[in-house]
């Protein structure tokens, strides 16, 4: 993340000093800040992915779900099958970012 503060910051000196136009700058900072928001997705289903394992009991922050817990199933890459320890049959395919472990 520190890094792209610091292409941020090169871009707008670069700027201000007349290097770069107006519309590659905004093309700059854009493809920048992007970069970073991925970088913080991926370390966060990492995390997440990391603190879970099949068979936990988790909730998920949706508004569909709230206040509901489930179990864990299976990971995957970027999702996760849930179901209901209730009612096995009831499932969801939750993304990695959604899950919260109690």
């Amino acid at each position: 993340m520190n890094i792209q503060v610091k292409a941020i910051e090169n871009l707008v000196n670069s700027f201000n000093a007349g290097k770069i136009n107006e519309e590659d700058f905004f093309r700059a900072v854009n493809n920048s800040v992007r970069v970073g928001l991925d970088d913080v997705r991926r370390m966060k289903a990492f995390n997440v992915k990391n603190e879970i394992m099949v068979g936990d009991i988790v909730k998920v922050n949706h508004k569909k779900v709230a206040g509901r817990s489930f179990r864990v199933r299976e990971i995957k890459r970027v999702k996760a099958i849930l179901v209901n320890p209730i009612n096995e049959r009831e499932s969801f395919n939750v993304p990695l970012s959604l899950i919260e472990k109690f």
